[in-house]
Parts: structure tokens; sequence; C-alpha cells
């Protein structure tokens, strides 16, 4: 290249985001049980490796702080921290929980206390007071839920009644109850995405078998949950207007890089299972504006033994009703130390392990309150409108023209795939669209290219009309009261002005391109 030719645009440096400017997504992982669900990476229970993935595979526009809080404290046969007082704790603290992780292991209410597989004790279960503080922020679209559990066990035999359960329990007394049971059944909605009695079990007759064969002749060997192969997803895949389809993208939560897809799981050899359920009153499931999102399958696995498909996650997106979203997932093993040892935490990209430390990132993100991904796209718009490159290609009065705004979005695009994961993106842009179309669809799948002729915008067209229309400086403020944190109030007007431009200019490219077609087949 001659030494007076002009630098090329991509290779300039790009202008880093303080951590100051990053709104926090504060996950509290939750568990029953101190003395098998720790933070470190040793037990075979441990969350330590899922935390390390966390931090290996941070978001782009925010800050992830991760804590750890057990029912019992340490030493403790008490409940003293039941999950209401945990939340209102944090919220006293002005640090409040963006989402609940749920990684209990009892089944039921016991007349003992003790700890470990089979354990629990007369405070086990949710009480009403934990389920009404769960149900007003979930409802209030301010809390988001992953619940876990796994296959079911013999019932205790000093298992007690509960007469005072937040939902009746007519199956307490099913011969066998999952492992989980005791937090999760009675989690608003989330508690209802799994099933909590009855098969699967542990024998191999009623257990669903994820693992991948790599020696001997059985795939009933424990030990192959703790190799480096995973087990491989079948992912529900959805057109550009977020409905089922063959030929779409699966759900955000398995984006990857450049289009790719999630596809590789850690696996186990009795995992639980999730469900979706046959009713969905609104007094449980709101609806808004005729609208009443459902709960879904959007991953699922398979026994090598038998070929049957099992159901592994389900998804329920309550964004349009203002409701919080809820993952629930069909084992904690998915998560769990013993199951990860064969992934390191740094792995090379399309590497399994770095596959599954992406899906655990995607998760935060996925599971983070509305309001909290608002601030993210404040922060991203920000980081955008800085970057030296557009800067300049804007100036001072932005163009009006739909080609400068496509390619200011094009630049913005690339920019962001340097930075960002294909979900962050996604998610962040969701919140430009209008709300018209948002009580229609849970969600909007854009093209990455402005050529691509579709009915909803492209990246390119949403975030050049975002640039040349988007948040100013001014409204990123300091807020003394929160310890002198940033506070990341996003513009609702101005997110939705570009919005507005953006749908406006790809109806008019779909209308001109039909005239043409007209033009060219007449008859047609």
């Amino acid at each position: 290249m001659p030494e007076d030719s002009p630098e090329p645009i991509f290779t300039r440096p790009l202008h880093n985001l303080p951590d100051s400017e990053k709104p926090p997504i504060r996950i509290l992982l939750y568990t029953d049980d101190p003395q098998e669900v720790v933070e470190t990476t040793g037990p075979p229970f441990g969350l330590g490796e899922l935390i390390s993935r966390l931090e290996t595979h941070p978001p782009a526009f925010s800050r992830l702080s991760v804590k750890l809080v057990p029912r019992y404290p340490k030493g403790s046969s008490t409940a003293s921290n039941k999950i209401n007082t945990v939340l209102a704790e944090a919220e006293t603290a002005k640090k409040p929980f963006d989402q609940v992780w749920f990684f209990g292991l009892h089944q039921i209410n016991k007349k003992k206390f003790e700890l470990g597989i089979g354990g629990g004790g007369p405070e086990s279960e949710l009480d009403k007071n934990e389920f009404e503080a769960l149900k007003t922020r979930m409802d209030a679209g301010s809390l988001g839920v992953l619940v876990t559990g796994d296959h079911a066990n013999q019932r205790p035999g000093d298992a007690l009644d509960n007469p005072d359960s937040p939902i009746p329990d007519e199956t307490r007394n099913a011969r066998f109850l999952g492992l989980g049971r005791a937090l999760g059944r009675c989690i608003p909605r989330a508690g209802m995405l799994r099933d909590w009695e009855g098969d699967p079990t542990a024998n191999p007759r009623h257990s669903f078998n994820t693992q991948v064969l790599t020696f001997g002749t059985s795939l009933t060997q424990i030990g192959f949950q703790q190799d480096p192969v995973p087990q491989q997803l079948i992912l529900k895949t959805f057109n550009e207007r977020g409905k089922p389809s063959f030929e779409g993208r699966p759900h955000p939560l398995f984006f990857y890089k450049q289009g790719a897809a999630i596809l590789l799981y850690p696996d186990h050899l009795h995992e639980g299972a999730v469900t979706l359920p046959k009713y969905l009153p609104e007094d449980v499931w709101p609806q808004k504006d005729g609208f009443q999102p459902k709960p879904r399958i959007v991953a699922h696995g398979v026994d090598k033994r038998n070929a049957r498909r099992l159901k592994l996650i389900a998804v329920y997106d309550g964004d349009v009703v203002n409701a919080g979203r809820i993952v629930a997932d069909s084992t904690w093993h998915h998560y769990f130390n013993v199951n990860l040892t064969g992934f390191p935490a740094r792995s090379d990209p399309n590497t399994a392990a770095d596959q599954i430390g992406q899906y655990y990132a995607n998760l935060a993100l996925w599971l983070s309150p509305r309001a909290k991904r608002s601030q993210m796209a404040k922060a991203m718009s920000l980081w955008l409108t800085r970057q030296p490159a557009i800067a300049e290609l804007v100036g001072p009065e932005p163009s009006k023209r739909t080609s400068d705004v496509v390619v200011t979005g094009g630049i913005a695009r690339k920019y962001l795939e340097e930075v960002a994961s294909d979900c962050e993106v996604h998610e962040l842009l969701q919140l430009l669209v209008p709300r018209s179309d948002g009580k229609r669809y849970e969600s909007l799948y854009f093209p990455d290219e402005s050529r691509t002729l579709s009915p909803v915008p492209s990246k390119e067209l949403l975030l050049g009309s975002l640039i040349h229309k988007g948040p100013k400086e001014s409204a990123h403020v300091l807020d003394l009261e929160a310890g002198g944190e940033v506070s990341f109030t996003a513009p609702a007007e101005a997110f939705a002005t570009a919005s507005a431009i953006a749908f406006k200019r790809q109806r008019r490219r779909v209308e001109l391109a039909a005239r043409r077609a007209l033009r060219l087949f007449p008859g047609t």
C-alpha cells in the first residue's frame, strides 16, 4: 500500500469504555446446601468452574458481579438467609440483584436437619414471604431467574407436611421427589417449568442419559460426565419475526460467533427434566394488549441408549408484559465443577469449552432485567459515538441520507463484532424495537447487512440510525447516592426516535423493491 494512502478504517484503535461507565449485572447464586455447593473449583458440586467461565467471557457493556449465598450459614441449621431477606438486604445496600440462579439439592421439608444429597430440614421449602418477595420482583420485571434441579430420588422417610406452602402441594407424597424441589417448586412461574416428581430417576431404566461414549461399552459409567467430550444440542430455530422456523436462527442464548450457534454442552448420566405447563392462566402468566408470551422449549438432548429426545432447556421471555425472564434447565450438572473439569475456562474459539463458557455469559445477559439491558444499550451507544472513525465520519451535522446512515452502521457493526458477543448485540438492539412490534413478537432477528431485503431493518440500519439520532453524552450523570456510581438512565425518547426512523426507512426500501419487481415482471 502506498505510504500516502489513507489508513484503513478498521485498523484504527478502538476507544475503550471504562468499567465506571458500564452498568453492573448482579447475579445471586442461591443454594440450600453450603456443604456441597461452594464457590471453589475443587469439590464436585462446587460452582467455581462456572464463575471462572463467566469471568473469562465478560460482556462488553456491563460488569458482572457474582455472589453465592447459602440458605443456611455454614455451621447453622437455621435458614437465616431466606431469599426474601437476601434480596431485601441487597436493595437496602443499593446493590440489588438482577437475577437469581437456584442450585437447590434438597427435596422437601424434613424433621431432622442434614446436608448433602437427601438432606434438608424443617425450613427447606420456600415459604409464603419468600414466594411473595420473588413474585413482586419477577412481576415488576426487575428479577430474572434460572431454575435447576436434577433427577428424582426416593422421598425421605422423615418428610414433613407443609400446610403453609405458598402453592398447594398435592404431590408431596409421591414416592420419588426431584432433587432441588424444596427451593424450585414454589418459584413463581419458574417452578412450573420442571418436573419435580416421578421419573426420571437415577435408575438406568428410568433415567435421562445424555453422555457420549468415548471408551468401554456402557454409557452408564459415571466417568463420562468428567471427560472433555460434550453432548450435542438440538436447537429450536426461529425466523426474523421470532416464530418457529426450520431455516431460522436459534434462541439468543445459543448465539456464538459470526452467526454460528452454540451446539456443545456438558453431559450427565441421569438428568432431570424440563416441561411446559398445560394451562397458562392469566393470573400466573400475564398478558398485555391481547398478547401473552408463552414458555417454550429451546434445546433438546438425545439419550444415546435409545435415541430418545430429551427436553433440556425451557425459556420464558416476559419483556413485553414487563415480567422477569426465566430459564429452566434439566440439571444443575450442566453448571457444576464435576461436569466442567474437562473444559478449560480459557480455550480457543470454536472449542466445546469456549462454547460452554459463552453460553453462561449469554445466560447472564439474557436474564438481566429490561431496565438493565437498556442501560447497557446506552453504554453501547456512547461507546460507538466515541469511536474516532465514527465521529469523523458522522461529523457535527449527521446526514439524513439512508446510504450514509447504512455506511455508519456498517462500521459500527464491525466494531461491535470485535468487542461484543452476538447475543449481547442482538439483545441490546431489541431495545430499539418499537413497542407496537414488541407487543406481537417476543424477539426480532435482524439481518446483519442492509442489502438483505427483509421486513425488519438490518443491524447496520439500526446502528446507523442510533448513531445519527442517538443518546448524547449529557444524559450520562453521576449518582452520588449510589456510592459515586454512574447512573445509566437511557433516554427512551432517543431510542424510540432512532428505531422509528430505521423501521420507516426499511419499509420504504421494501416498497421500492416491490415496485421495481412489478416493473421488471409485470403481471406477477
